[in-house]
């Protein structure tokens, strides 16, 4: 049976003067001459990991498909939180140089580090043990899936493993999100995780978002790990009760409200090394297709998956 999710609808980006500065500068419908037409961007040719907690680090990989050497041109990237079809913010605009005809250019650029994800709700503050002590004091407190996001937040910023060991000595974490890159009137996206570290022998749980407001949804997986018998849920305790089983159904459409967390569950064996999956997700309205990334790796620094 379908899912809905009935929850208050998300809140409404605020526009920002400057943000727009930045969308018109290299907006996705200017500059279609025939030289920006003929640069492109593979979903593969965007790679992103960083340097420090602070800065990240845009490897953006641009061909030139045309016949004569381009001309310099203008590449605008945006940023959302980890999922598919959530809105996506103005990061960074850059040019690209000259590129020889059926050649390729590596842009890079430094940013500083996007936020990570986090849940929409009425937080003040969660225990160490994901119990609520504060909402927004009214009737309707957070919902369990929301306590489980923050539960995940609230270990991810204290550098502790969910086993309560300290990892300072393993600090280097990679941000994982969503990039959107614009250029010649045309605009790919590339959404993952970089090395995100799974615990072998245990059920690993990541999350991702999906949507802005009201649609439907359809959910597959692929990659490596589907080895590690993953699932997805939208409910916490779902993924207690073992053996794993879909709380989100695949290959089904699936009812959202609004933007919402998804649980990804897997069980690498005990020795697991690396792997990595892939989540599709295809929305019903548009009937366009996009994928979530996870590269999954046991010796990865860096908090990681949340385990039960």
């Amino acid at each position: 049976m379908p899912i809905a999710v009935t929850d208050e609808p998300t809140t409404q980006v605020r526009h920002d003067p400057l943000v727009e500065l930045v969308r018109e500068h290299v907006a996705p419908d200017e500059r279609r001459s025939d030289a920006s037409t003929d640069l492109v961007v593979e979903r593969e040719g965007i790679n992103f990991y960083n340097l420090t907690p602070q800065v990240l680090r845009i490897e953006i990989t641009v061909w030139n498909h045309g016949a004569e050497t381009s001309q310099r041109a203008p590449m605008r990237i945006d940023w959302a939180p980890l999922g598919a079809f959530v809105d996506w913010k103005p990061l960074t605009a850059v040019d690209v140089p000259p590129i020889a005809p059926g050649q390729s250019s590596v842009v890079t650029t430094d940013v500083p580090t996007p936020p990570h994800t986090q849940t929409d709700g009425p937080f003040e503050r969660v225990t160490d043990g994901g119990d609520v002590l504060a909402g927004d004091g009214a009737s309707n407190p957070p919902s369990r899936i929301d306590t489980f996001s923050r539960r995940i937040m609230t270990i991810l910023r204290s550098g502790r493993d969910p086993r309560g060991q300290n990892r300072s000595d393993r600090p280097s974490v990679y941000w994982a999100g969503n990039l959107n890159v614009f250029i010649g009137g045309r605009d790919v996206e590339r959404h993952m995780t970089q090395a995100l570290r799974v615990y072998p022998a245990c059920t690993n749980l990541a999350q991702f978002f999906v949507g802005t407001g009201s649609d439907e949804y359809s959910f597959s997986l692929s990659g490596s790990g589907l080895e590690w018998e993953p699932s997805l849920a939208m409910d916490f305790r779902a993924v207690l009760q073992g053996p794993l089983v879909s709380e989100v159904p695949l290959d089904q459409w699936v009812p959202l409200k609004r933007r919402t967390p998804i649980i990804l569950a897997m069980q690498p064996p005990a020795d697991a090394t690396t792997g990595d999956l892939q989540v599709h997700v295809k929305q019903h309205s548009t009937g366009k297709a996009t994928m979530v990334e996870f590269s999954l790796d046991a010796t990865a620094a860096g908090p990681g998956c949340y385990t039960v």
